[in-house]
């Protein structure tokens, strides 16, 4: 495989081509995959991408993982497009709904698995690497441009769960089955947006749209706070543990908690760290702004993962201020 690539690579050509992009995350992957065997773990991403695959994206659809997703890219002509979106649209919403059950049929999928996932869908121009192979046929080797980056920022907005579709699609191409779901937010997209606002639709009873959307990312200003504890000091906390903030949220939704260590499996280049975020609860205690981490929850993820107890392991919150 690496070889024909890299062949491929040696007469590959760019193409302009209008397309839809959709990006889909499946929610809480790596606080899953901890908690599961490897081998579990690639089992049911095999699975639930051949599904994924066969039933709602099957004819004309590039894709490619990406680690706890699918980039898929469909390459259109004008006269395609009012149909392709209809059918891409409500085919990913369905996504969303039976998401938890895609696999339940399947008796090797006996254990449990993610439930949600998101997606973010936008349309626009993008360039196809392509070449010949030996046969003649003509193979699109990858895709980039700034509407795979909008699909993937907007896949990042559509949280806990959902869809969020770039208003370029307009309102009149989206099928009325689904219109009479949607909401629209006007705001802004770091690396995408930054100064320039967008529109975007989503379903606000399955997704909730950060606040800071609304507002230009030069704008936010984040603060973070952290602790660093040994493995084994973790281990004999046995508490949650009580982050004290700056300053109230203007979302109780809007910050994040990373774990922090170093890369268990390689241990002669101690650059390399793990960083993975995990659940973390705002609280007012006394009028005073808050988040609650479970420690010891942290410990047995950290310790399944190789870490010695000696090493130490930091968590911080990043949180927006005003």
């Amino acid at each position: 495989m690496h070889r024909r690539f890299h062949s491929l690579l040696a007469q590959a050509s760019g193409y302009s081509e209008f397309v839809l992009a959709v990006n889909l995350d499946i929610r809480g992957f790596s606080d899953w995959s901890r908690r599961v065997e490897s081998s579990q773990t690639i089992l049911y991403l095999t699975k639930v991408y051949r599904k994924l695959i066969e039933t709602y994206f099957p004819e004309g659809w590039f894709f490619k993982p990406t680690g706890d997703g699918l980039l898929l890219v469909r390459p259109f002509v004008e006269a395609e497009l009012a149909g392709l979106v209809e059918e891409t649209v409500n085919n990913c919403f369905a996504i969303v709904d039976v998401f938890e059950a895609l696999c339940e049929s399947d008796p090797m999928i006996n254990y449990e698995v993610p439930k949600d996932v998101g997606i973010g869908l936008a349309q626009g121009a993008a360039s196809r690497l392509a070449a010949l192979d030996e046969s003649g046929q003509d193979l699109t080797l990858d895709y980039s441009g700034r509407v795979l980056n909008l699909a993937s920022r907007l896949m990042e907005l559509a949280r806990p769960r959902g869809v969020v579709i770039d208003s370029g699609f307009g309102a009149g191409l989206l099928p009325e089955t689904i219109t009479d779901r949607l909401d629209e937010k006007v705001g802004y997209i770091r690396g995408v947006s930054p100064d320039d606002s967008l529109r975007i639709f989503f379903d606000p009873a399955i997704t909730h749209i950060d606040p800071s959307f609304e507002r230009r990312p030069a704008d936010v200003v984040w603060h973070n706070v952290q602790r660093t504890w040994t493995l084994r000091e973790m281990e004999k906390y046995g508490m949650v543990h009580v982050f004290a903030l700056s300053s109230k949220l203007f979302d109780p939704k809007v910050h994040k908690c990373w774990v922090i260590y170093r890369t268990a499996n390689d241990r002669k280049h101690d650059n390399l760290i793990t960083r993975f975020e995990v659940a973390g609860e705002y609280v007012e205690e006394a009028g005073r702004p808050c988040v609650e981490v479970d420690v010891p929850e942290v410990a047995k993820l950290v310790a399944k993962d190789g870490v010695k107890s000696t090493w130490d392991v930091t968590v911080r919150v990043d949180y927006p201020v005003e």
